[in-house]
């Protein structure tokens, strides 16, 4: 999953970049004023912009939180599994901003209680009678999970608050009509989620954003035709034909974890393996039964079992009360 199944012709499985949702417009509907490059050579598509945070650090941020907040402790396997889940996604540069105050905090739980509130004590709150808002341009809201409030500074995000159709807070880049077309900003697609505009960012799937004759996430290669194109891996990289536009993309450039495999009766895929053990979402949450090991998590990553040592964050041994999944003692 690296980048969320908002994305177009980018589809969400067991925690893979796959092919198989990429509508290709004929080569005939792609003009120059699409940014059609000149290079259309076999060779690896140009260098991926950082990640504000890696895998590793989000994990170790996940088990903070549930140390320091066991009211609504999530479980390991479902917060590390939204890092991959929101690759790319406008939603990353929140998520960073989460995990690196976390992780700043260290073992101190008071300080990571506080990255949930601005820096302050997040106080109690009742989800049946509290109002999700926007105070200026600062998220908040009412945790289900907590019954503690939880505020986000979208300015520090260089974005702005805004109330969806569902009036829930959100940081975008303003309000926006359903159905208002999608468009490009370089190579980010700007698209109306749910009454805000937000972005995924193409270049982090290896990709560009292309403007003709739909916006849509697109190769960087010549134009091409799905049918006929023949997708495939090329040790880690994966050939396709994306949006139109044939792509060369090392998944290992996405994350260092991932290759490219190809399972029969499948399209190829940047995943860490082709045959998973586990599976585990933001959206769909996880089954795998997580238990202590000592003092590690037993846990489900990018589709297979691993371990994490609450020793190694300062943290104490690893706890677990029933029916609640274990964590990381404080």
């Amino acid at each position: 999953m690296l980048l969320a199944a908002r994305v177009r012709c980018i589809t969400v499985v067991l925690g893979t970049l796959s092919m198989a949702s990429c509508a290709s417009p004929a080569a005939t509907d792609a003009s120059a004023s699409d940014g059609t490059p000149t290079d259309t050579s076999d060779a690896v598509d140009e260098p991926l912009p950082p990640l504000p945070v890696t895998e590793p650090e989000h994990v170790a941020a996940c088990a903070r939180l549930a140390a320091c907040f066991p009211e609504g402790a999530q479980s390991l396997s479902v917060c590390a599994s939204s890092f991959v889940y929101f690759v790319g996604d406008s939603q990353i540069r929140e998520l960073s901003l989460l995990v690196r105050c976390v992780n700043a905090a260290g073992p101190n739980c008071d300080a990571v209680r506080a990255c949930t509130h601005t820096g302050t004590a997040p106080p109690a709150c009742d989800p049946a009678t509290a109002i999700d808002r926007c105070d200026g341009n600062v998220s908040v809201l009412c945790r289900r999970s907590t019954r503690l409030e939880f505020r986000v500074d979208c300015a520090a995000l260089g974005q702005s608050c805004s109330l969806d159709r569902l009036r829930r807070p959100t940081c975008g880049f303003g309000s926006c009509s359903e159905g208002q077309p999608a468009f490009c900003d370089r190579d980010r697609l700007m698209q109306c989620i749910d009454g805000v505009l937000s972005f995924a960012d193409c270049a982090r799937a290896g990709m560009r954003c292309v403007a003709v004759p739909t916006a849509r996430c697109a190769g960087r290669g010549a134009p091409c035709n799905a049918e006929t194109f023949g997708d495939g891996c090329s040790g880690g990289v994966l050939r396709g034909c994306l949006g139109g536009f044939a792509a060369n993309i090392d998944c290992a450039a996405i994350l260092p974890q991932l290759t490219c495999v190809q399972v029969s009766g499948m399209p190829p895929a940047c995943a860490r393996t082709a045959t998973p053990v586990c599976m585990a979402d933001p959206i769909n949450g996880s089954v795998f039964p997580e238990h202590c090991d000592g003092s590690a998590i037993v846990y489900c990553l990018d589709g297979l079992e691993a371990r994490l040592d609450c020793m190694t964050l300062g943290l104490a041994r690893c706890t677990q009360v029933m029916p609640a999944p274990p964590r990381c003692a404080p």
